[in-house]
């Protein structure tokens, strides 16, 4: 009876250049799998993200830099932002410290991401603080932070509960003597509405991070109607 054989594997294939607009595939058996995720300590679709980075900004050679210059200013932006997200969705499942996937909020990183997931990226290139990548402007700081998140000198880490502690103590510091560390909320603006029957005031509360618009319309005789994102006002009760 012949024995049988088995073959455990797996495959990527990106683009070779920027000109090609192929899609990045990913083939893997189980063993594989677990091989990139508990070894290598990456999630599939990220490690072959990082390889099309790696292969698309030519980053294995003396090149690297002249080839780069090459990606248009939006590229090289889209895939420092890819790289960031990415790198986050990997830490918060890897450490199940989110049950669902967080997009980074950069403007309130500290508030909404470091102190809510104890995470932080460590390695950042531009600036005291991290920033969205389509605010950085210039192409050779692009490239250098594009270049970190390939190569891992820029990365998101897991803080102990003494390092989070004392992150936190120095946001508030930094806060306190000026400097813009949190983000504070939109004033709410509102609108006088003529009309032939009465004076209404809308108020519209833009609450951050996607949250439901929530609108509150004053009308003759001090009553009030509140209402949500969807245009339905429900009555005084």
């Amino acid at each position: 009876m012949e024995k049988e054989w088995t073959m455990e594997g797996f495959y990527i294939a990106v683009r070779g250049d920027l000109e090609h607009y192929h899609e990045a595939k990913l083939f893997l058996t189980d063993k594989a799998k677990s091989l990139i995720k508990d070894v290598l300590h990456f999630e599939p679709k990220l490690l072959a993200l990082k390889f099309e980075s790696w292969v698309v900004g030519n980053f294995s050679t003396e090149s690297a830099m002249s080839t780069s210059q090459r990606l248009p200013l939006s590229k090289l932006i889209s895939l420092c932002r890819q790289n960031i997200q990415d790198g986050l969705d990997n830490i918060l499942q890897k450490n199940k410290l989110a049950s669902k996937k967080i997009p980074i909020n950069y403007d309130n990183y500290e508030k909404r991401i470091v102190e809510i997931y104890a995470v932080a990226i460590d390695g950042w290139t531009y600036g005291k603080s991290v920033c969205n990548p389509g605010k950085i402007g210039r192409r050779e700081h692009l490239i250098s932070l594009l270049d970190a998140l390939v190569t891992g000198k820029c990365s998101w880490i897991v803080l102990s509960e003494d390092a989070l502690s004392e992150h936190i103590t120095n946001n508030h510091k930094h806060q306190a003597s000026g400097e813009q560390v949190y983000k504070a909320r939109k004033a709410t603006c509102r609108h006088k509405v003529d009309s032939a029957k009465s004076a209404q005031m809308i108020s519209d509360s833009n609450l951050e991070d996607g949250k439901e618009e929530s609108l509150e319309v004053s009308v003759d005789g001090g009553n009030t109607a509140q209402g949500d994102s969807s245009g339905m006002l429900r009555g005084p009760e």
